[in-house]
C-alpha cells in the first residue's frame, strides 16, 4: 500500500519542461527522434495517471524523458522508484544514466557503483563508469574501468558503442588512452 501511494504521488507530480540547457547539450537524441520520444512519454504518462502502480510503464516513462532530453526529469523519476524499493542492477544503470546525461557525474558515478556492486559483469554499469571517469577529466582510472567493461562486452557492437560514445570526449590524455584502448578491442575482435 505505501509503495502505491507513493508512486500515486509521483505519477501526479510528473511534467514534461525541459530544464534549462539544450537536450544536446545533455547527450539526448535531435529532431526527430527527440519529438517522438517526447510524445512516447506523454502517452506513458497518461497511462501510469490510470494505473500509477505499473513499474514497467514507469521505467519506460524514465527512457522515454532521457531519449526525449529530459535527463533532470528523468533522474527525479528514478529516484522515486528506487526509493519504492526497486533496486537491481538495471534500475542502477538507468538512474546512473539520467544522472549522466544530466551532468552530475558524482552521481552517475556512484549509481554505476551500485549496479556492479549488485552484478560484478554488467557491461552497461562498467561501460557508464568508464565514460564517467573519462569525461571528468580521470583518464588513466577511466581506461582501466574502459578495458574491464570491453572484457565484459562480449558483442562488437557493443563495444563500438561504448568507443562512439567516448569519442565525443574532448581531452588530449584521453586521446592516447582511446588508442590504447582501440588496440586491446582489436586483439578482443580477432
Amino acid at each position: 500500500m505505501r509503495l502505491m501511494t507513493a508512486l500515486a504521488i509521483i505519477a501526479g507530480s510528473i511534467s514534461l519542461w525541459t530544464p534549462a540547457g539544450s537536450a544536446q547539450e545533455l547527450g539526448a537524441p535531435s529532431g526527430i527522434e527527440m519529438m517522438a520520444a517526447k510524445e512516447r512519454a506523454q502517452k506513458l504518462v497518461i497511462v501510469i495517471r490510470k494505473k500509477p502502480s505499473d513499474l514497467a510503464t514507469r521505467r519506460q516513462l524514465v527512457q522515454a524523458l532521457l531519449q526525449a532530453g529530459f535527463a533532470e526529469r528523468a533522474a527525479v523519476e528514478m529516484q522515486g522508484l528506487v526509493k519504492c524499493g526497486l533496486r537491481s542492477a538495471d534500475d542502477f544503470c538507468l538512474l546512473g544514466d539520467a544522472y549522466r546525461f544530466a551532468g552530475k557525474v558524482t552521481s552517475a558515478i556512484s549509481n554505476y557503483m551500485e549496479a556492479i556492486n549488485i552484478s560484478p559483469y554488467h557491461a552497461h554499469a562498467k561501460a557508464g563508469l568508464a565514460i564517467c571517469y573519462m569525461s571528468a577529466g580521470h583518464a588513466k582510472t577511466g581506461e582501466k574501468v574502459c578495458k574491464d567493461a570491453l572484457a565484459t562486452i562480449r558483442d562488437v557492437n557493443g563495444r563500438k558503442e561504448l568507443f562512439n560514445t567516448l569519442k565525443t570526449i574532448k581531452d588530449n590524455e584521453l586521446q592516447a588512452s582511446m588508442e590504447r584502448l582501440a588496440a586491446a578491442n582489436q586483439k578482443m575482435d580477432i
